[in-house]
């Protein structure tokens, strides 16, 4: 900005919007990353595997399903 000081008034008002935006985007953001849900998803990395019914009567499309 010190080589273009007629532009100051111009980009202060661009800046500090931008400043707000991100700072509201920054906010939403770390609202979504909860510490319990990364615990979660670190832990199941180690969780033994699941073991599946060979039962067709228990399948999410019916017994028709492969």
């Amino acid at each position: 900005m010190s080589e273009y000081p007629f532009l100051a008034p111009w980009a202060d008002g661009l800046q500090s919007r931008l400043a707000t935006v991100l700072d509201e985007e920054r906010r939403a953001f770390a609202a979504l990353v909860q510490p319990i849900r990364l615990l979660e998803a670190a832990a199941v990395r180690i969780l033994p595997e699941p073991k599946f019914s060979a039962d067709p009567g228990l399948a999410a499309l019916g017994a028709e399903a492969e």
